[in-house]
């Protein structure tokens, strides 16, 4: 028995293993594109950036910043590293400025943490200490807000001011909800301040910042801001953790807290520092601090007004944390983008309408959303803190026009793309892919073109068709390259579908042909009315000369197919239709080297037997069978 107890003991891990995979639900997604669930603005590009330096912090990050698109940027220490107070009691906000010009630069507004205590206020120079005087710190933040949010000054709108960052922590201060170090009367003074503030432009206080959700400190807070009839325009915390959910809890258990002051039942929440990890360690590095950072925000990007992902870049080597987007400039690869940037970057492309996505699973989740010029976009992750989670995921998107849709599949940490095209006829499209553990996928959805129509075709044979271009329908060979001879030509066959009120001029078909001089050559073909009488018209130009050939088309209304034949020879432009040829002398032709493009315009008519023939030889065919 002692021998095959690790056997055993073995063997029940693995049973666990196993019991704890199968109950993972696996994700079968579907997005409703007709069923619209809000709108993306964003709220969740807000960053925010430590003490871990002294400034400049930003400067070097702010072009890379700008792919993020930020709204805000937290910064904190901004008096005692910004050396605002001067020891004749005035303020000094230049150095300050130069961070808020970086935020500006990046298209964010700054977040301010006001934070830490002037040494000049303490009686022992502490940053984290009382001050000898509470009116100090009251005409401080009047100041501050003044200078940013005033009118006559920096000119800000909808800037926040925080009040101190996570003061229950030791190396902050452990402030308490009471006491001689009271929390509640640094909040009071502030917002003391905030109220004597003039001549400003709307702005936001709030707190406490403290360093994880504590029912106490919702609680016994918010109940002395309404029992002082003090200014809340914002709750805010922090969290990090491993599980996504435990940030969606923390929502909830405020929210309940709050229920019970009408007056804050429905205050703004903004969860000021976020992410996977608080410690120094690599796990912030990796793909699975991407994975999590969007499992997190498709989770929370409804509930939490504003969240701050922390932080910006890493502290300086080697002691500084790892909790950046990007390394730190004097890291062995300066300002090296990480995996977390790299998702945070792709859910810039969720701004637009909110789609109605379903099937989530255990571990795969996702957002959807349209743009204004109709693109879908469809932003998932496969997040598991072990590693080991991988699926197969459907993924059905309904709602769809009929129509031909290119699809652009994306993995995003590995910088891989994949483009393809499918057809829809019933408006649904469904796709299915590998999500390998940690990986986050984009999938773009555009409609790329109209199902074709087609008729009976010009030779009159069972399986003989033709492509009808009636309505928008138009038919481009693109790209397109073929190379001619001097004795080449395009032929096809046309049906005019006339009602007999069309009008004088329709275009039918466009060439585009380059020389052996590079020179751009344009044709044109189309059939114009004149006199009552319809022509073939044809039309060749490149930078310097033009010429025009046409000749009688006949009675066009009697829907019979004719033969079209533009031939290329160096000294000569010709048209040939039916047993009708013209042709003319012309330079442009000289030295034609190649077709490049081959478009036929949306008329109402149809096409068959498109062909390219050189020196008597069909090098070239389109049928539509």
């Amino acid at each position: 028995m002692i021998l095959l107890l690790p056997l055993f003991i073995w063997t029940q891990s693995q049973v666990i293993t196993y019991l704890s995979r199968a109950s993972v639900k696996k994700a079968n997604l579907v997005v409703d594109t007709l069923t619209i669930d809000g709108e993306f603005k964003g709220n969740w590009l807000n960053f925010a950036q430590g003490g871990e330096e002294p400034p400049p912090m930003l400067n070097n990050t702010v072009e890379r910043m700008k792919l993020l698109k930020p709204q805000y940027i937290r910064l904190d220490h901004i008096y005692d590293f910004y050396d605002v107070v001067k020891g004749n009691g005035q303020y000094d906000f230049s150095k300050l400025d130069q961070s808020v010009s970086d935020i500006l630069t990046m298209g964010a507004k700054p977040f301010f943490s006001l934070s830490y205590m002037p040494r000049q206020f303490t009686p022992n120079q502490s940053v984290i200490d009382i001050p000898s005087d509470w009116a100090n710190w009251q005409k401080l933040v009047k100041a501050t807000i003044e200078h940013y949010s005033g009118k006559a000054n920096i000119n800000l709108k909808e800037v926040y001011y925080e009040v101190w960052n996570e003061p229950d922590l030791p190396q902050f201060g452990s402030w308490k909800l009471g006491g001689n170090k009271n929390y509640n009367l640094l909040y009071q003074f502030a917002s003391y301040g905030a109220r004597d503030a003039e001549n400003v432009n709307n702005f936001f206080i709030g707190g406490p910042a403290v360093g994880s959700f504590y029912p106490k400190w919702v609680d016994d807070f918010v109940s002395y801001i309404d029992k002082n009839n003090l200014r809340l325009d914002f709750y805010s915390w922090h969290r990090y953790h491993s599980n996504p959910d435990r940030f969606r809890e923390d929502v909830r258990g405020i929210r309940k807290l709050l229920s019970k002051y009408p007056k804050f039942s429905e205050l703004p929440l903004v969860l000021s520092e976020w992410g996977l990890d608080s410690e120094r360690n690599l796990n912030n590095n990796s793909d699975k601090a991407a994975a999590h950072a969007m499992a997190t925000i498709f989770k929370i990007e409804s509930e939490i007004n504003r969240p701050f992902a922390f932080e910006i870049k890493d502290g300086p080597p080697s002691g500084g944390g790892k909790w950046g987007l990007m390394t730190h400039e004097k890291d062995e690869i300066p300002l090296k983008l990480k995996p977390r940037f790299k998702a945070l970057a792709a859910s810039t492309l969720l701004l637009g309408t909110k789609l109605k996505i379903s099937g989530w699973g255990s571990n795969v989740t996702a957002l959807a959303s349209k743009t204004t010029d109709e693109t879908i976009n469809i932003l998932i992750g496969n997040y598991d803190w072990r590693g080991q989670n991988w699926e197969n995921v459907p993924v059905t998107v309904t709602g769809l026009d009929s129509g031909i849709y290119k699809i652009k599949n994306q993995q995003i940490l590995t910088n891989s793309v994949n483009v393809s095209e499918m057809v829809s006829t019933d408006g649904q499209l469904k796709l299915q892919f590998i999500m390998l553990p940690n990986s986050i996928r984009l999938l773009e959805i555009k409609k790329s073109g109209h199902l074709a129509q087609y008729i009976d075709g010009a030779g009159n044979q069972a399986g003989d068709k033709a492509l009808a271009l009636t309505g928008n329908d138009d038919f481009k060979l693109d790209p397109f390259e073929f190379e001619i001879t001097p004795n080449s030509e395009i032929s096809f066959d046309i049906k005019p579908l006339w009602t007999g009120e069309e009008i004088p001029e329709i275009n039918v078909l466009k060439l585009e042909l380059a020389r052996e001089d590079t020179e751009k050559i344009e044709v044109i073909f189309k059939k114009v009315t004149s006199n009552d009488i319809d022509f073939w018209l044809l039309t060749a130009s490149d930078n310097k000369n033009a010429d025009r050939l046409a000749i009688p088309a006949g009675n066009l209304n009697e829907e019979r197919w004719h033969k079209v034949q533009i031939r290329f020879s160096s000294d000569k432009i010709s048209l040939r239709a039916d047993d009708i040829t013209s042709d003319k002398n012309s330079p442009i032709y000289n030295s034609v080297s190649k077709i490049t493009g081959i478009s036929f315009y949306p008329f109402n008519g149809a096409i068959d037997n498109l062909e390219i023939i050189r020196e008597g030889v069909v090098s070239f065919k389109r049928d539509f069978n």
